[in-house]
């Protein structure tokens, strides 16, 4: 999920795409976040194995998202 994150994103390193799913978590919601930087054969472990997309497609985001900031990678 990680490369998911990176070539959507569009970013120079590992952890600017860290820093900017965790803004459109804060800002968009965690799941909505969630869904745009899977890709479409993501794996989520819940706790067996099962497609991402189909685990997120009709959760809501809640009141508040995780947070995180990396520093470095």
């Amino acid at each position: 999920m990680i490369l998911a994150a990176l070539l959507l994103a569009q970013v120079g390193t590992a952890v600017d795409a860290e820093r900017e799913f965790n803004r459109a978590a804060q800002t968009e919601g965690q799941w909505t976040a969630f869904r745009r930087y899977a890709a479409d054969d993501a794996v989520m472990f819940t706790p067996k194995p099962v497609s991402a997309q189909a685990f997120l497609k009709d959760r809501k985001d809640p009141p508040l998202s995780v947070q995180w900031w990396p520093a470095e990678s």
